[in-house]
């Protein structure tokens, strides 16, 4: 009987196979992610599969035989495919998508592949269209509405880029095509460094979550991945807005090659330089930033694919006087810098038998700057400081995902170099008005990780996970469990240390975090959608006898996003609700004159309060409440052979609500008063997208 069994068993085994291709959009043949892929053969349970970032999918487990395929992806109708013997070749499913009947007009679906929950399990994925159905804040970020997800949360509202868990800026990888970026942001982290029309979706991928063990942070990390460019035509985009102007061309080279080449510059410094030159302003902003990224891709047929990426951004600042006159009449310190990041990355995908999918990425990022202050604004005199800092991160990972029955075998290889080289020229009596002291540092660090997980598909649509990974730093030992942590010592005034010190000058440290994360989200294309999150969460951090918590940590969060789709306009609204972030109070402030004597450094006699304050993020600042509406319009026109324009207006902060980043405490005459300096304030936005 047993003997039987196992024969009836390898039987149906041998009868088993798989089915796999590639999904893409009909129309521009981008590759569709997060398609759901279906295949119900005749007498046999059905099998599905998920495509992944770059469209390819594995149905594993399908029985010999008749049946039936069905791809089915958010804004785009339901492809079949009747079969009687299982399709040997990988398939090349076309998604049309799909036509929304609204009285006399016929708009054409977002083409969005799925809602921000379903389209990966375990993290959350937000595509353009999703952003598109967010009020803008200056200009349409991706990255700035990642903080609907329950793991993220914005420090500030001075920050595009959310922080997950808590973590530190540092301690969050941001990766752009799998290459980390060093400095992802643009005006001290207001704007992120990324292009949006050159974006396809960003994955907030978690610490816990299966999909974050291939980043290898203990907080999780960004992974953005860019679009390839269209393949059935030439097309341009772009937009106009408040602070600078973006453009995006894409197009085919032959029948298996796409290219994507898109830029940003902003314009603040030659609207302001404008307004100076004629008199309406005493002097302009000397500020600016810019980007470009370009791709390209080459299909190999199948899921085989080979995409080359490129990433450049630079950033500066001159604020010394420009002429004589105003050079004069100025004090006080001046700057001048400039930073800028590189990235280059190769990625190689390809199948080893049907079950099996491989993806290699090499890639390289950089990072250099320079910093200079000088002293009481005169343009050439000597620097009271000056940094020059510069990194470098090389990457090589080679992933296997094995696909067998509702079983996904996942296994990685990884292996980063990093190099990096400061050195400062600061003033070394230690005035807390500069940023750092004399340094020289040149960290070095080599990193070799391994990684695997498993994902089984369950009954009635549930499923489960599990993973492992090790890393291995050369000659340096790490930390997994926030244990060994290299943290600042808090000192008497922590607001007046120095951001960058020598190594040496941190102690060991530990943390805990704890709580609960909730999000879901729902989509009708073309409609409406509505996401939301709520987070519960302690953290604390420990420096010898010193426990806290940290600066900008939040033990409640609340946030929903709503869009409503009516004709060509989107109306969204956007709600937060937070409790309020930690602040150390000041419990007394003494006044005091310090007077000149004869070997003082003094230059002049000075007023100040000394402020008493108690123990380090003790006390709470009050909650947070903001809602921010917007509107945009796509209207089609006949310009440059046909396409669309897009105004946009949206109201940050919509009933101006003084939502706090700190306290500042002053005394006069006897009176101690509290100044609670606010967030954004009620701030209008608009621009103009376009596409054609």
């Amino acid at each position: 009987m047993i003997t039987g069994l196992g024969v009836t068993v390898l039987a149906l085994t041998l009868q088993q196979g798989s089915v796999g291709g590639v999904v893409r959009d009909s129309v521009d043949l981008e590759p569709v992610a997060y398609a759901r892929v279906t295949v119900f053969a005749d007498g046999a349970e059905a099998r599905e599969a998920v495509s992944d970032r770059y469209g390819a999918f594995v149905v594993a487990g399908v029985r010999s035989g008749s049946g039936r395929i069905e791809v089915a992806g958010l804004g785009y109708e339901l492809w079949t495919l009747e079969y009687t013997v299982p399709p040997p070749d990988p398939l090349r499913v076309l998604a049309r998508r799909s036509p929304l009947e609204l009285e006399p007009v016929v708009v054409e679906g977002h083409g969005r592949s799925g809602d921000p929950l379903s389209m990966s399990p375990g993290t959350f994925v937000i595509d353009t269209a999703f952003v598109r159905l967010q009020p803008v804040v200056l200009e349409t970020d991706v990255l700035r509405a990642a903080a609907v997800s329950a793991s993220a949360s914005a420090a500030s509202d001075w920050t595009s880029i959310p922080r997950i868990r808590g973590a530190t800026s540092g301690g969050t990888p941001v990766l752009l095509d799998g290459v980390r970026l060093f400095n992802p942001f643009h005006v001290g982290g207001f704007l992120s460094a990324f292009n949006a029309e050159a974006i396809q979706r960003v994955t907030v991928m978690t610490g816990s979550g299966g999909d974050s063990q291939a980043i290898g942070s203990l907080s999780g990390a960004f992974d953005i991945v860019t679009r390839d460019g269209a393949r059935d035509r030439f097309r341009a985009g772009g937009s106009v807005g408040l602070a600078s102007v973006r453009f995006a061309a894409e197009g085919p080279i032959g029948a298996a090659t796409s290219y994507l080449v898109d830029g940003r510059r902003s314009y603040v410094d030659l609207f302001t330089g404008g307004l100076a030159r004629v008199g309406l302003i005493e002097r302009g902003l000397p500020y600016s930033f810019g980007d470009v990224h370009a791709k390209l891709t080459r299909d190999l047929g199948g899921v085989r694919r080979l995409s080359l990426t490129g990433y450049l951004n630079g950033e500066g600042l001159d604020s010394r006087p420009g002429d004589e006159a105003v050079l004069n009449a100025a004090s006080g310190r001046t700057v001048r810098t400039d930073w800028g990041n590189g990235a280059v990355v190769a990625h190689y995908r390809d199948r080893m038998g049907s079950e099996t999918l491989i993806d290699v990425t090499v890639g390289h990022s950089r990072f250099s700057g320079d910093y200079a202050v000088f002293g009481w604004n005169t343009a050439g005199a000597d620097t009271s400081a000056v940094l020059r800092a510069g990194m470098r991160e090389y990457r090589a990972e080679a992933l296997v995902a094995h696909h067998r029955g509702s079983a996904t075998v996942e296994a990685g290889l990884q292996a980063t170099r990093f190099a990096a080289e400061y050195r400062g020229h600061g003033r070394p009596d230690g005035d807390p008005m500069d940023l750092f002291g004399p340094l020289h540092l040149d960290p070095e660090q080599t990193r070799i990780a391994g990684h695997a997980n498993v994902r089984l598909a369950l009954m009635w649509g549930l499923s489960a996970r599990t993973g492992l990974r090790a890393d291995y730093f050369v000659g340096t030992a790490t930390t997994r469990w926030l244990a060994n942590l290299r943290l600042l010592l808090l000192g008497p005034n922590p607001f007046e240390n120095a951001v960058l010190l020598d190594p040496g000058s941190r102690a060991l440290a530990s943390g805990t975090a704890r709580g609960i994360e909730a999000s879901w989200s729902w989509a009708d294309p073309g409609r409406a959608s509505v996401a939301g999150s709520y987070r519960w969460a302690q953290a604390s951090r420990t420096i010898g006898e010193d426990t806290y918590t940290p600066r900008f940590h939040r033990d409640h969060e609340a946030e929903l996003a709503v869009g409503l789709e009516r004709g060509a306009s989107t109306w969204s609204v956007r709600l937060s609700a937070r409790s309020g972030q930690p602040t150390t109070p000041v419990v007394a402030l003494l006044p005091f004159a310090g007077y000149k004597s004869p070997d003082s450094d003094l230059k002049v006699i000075i007023d100040n309060v000394l402020h008493l304050s108690g123990a380090y993020n003790s006390a709470r600042l009050p909650s947070y409440f903001r809602i921010d509406v917007g509107w945009r319009s796509a209207k089609e026109i006949s310009w440059f052979g046909g396409g669309t324009l897009a105004p946009y207006v949206s109201v940050a902060n919509l009933f101006s609500l003084p939502n706090v980043v700190g306290v500042f405490h002053d005394w006069d005459d006897g009176t101690t008063t509290r100044f609670y300096p606010p967030q954004l304030p009620m701030f209008p936005f608009f621009g103009l997208e376009f596409r054609f």
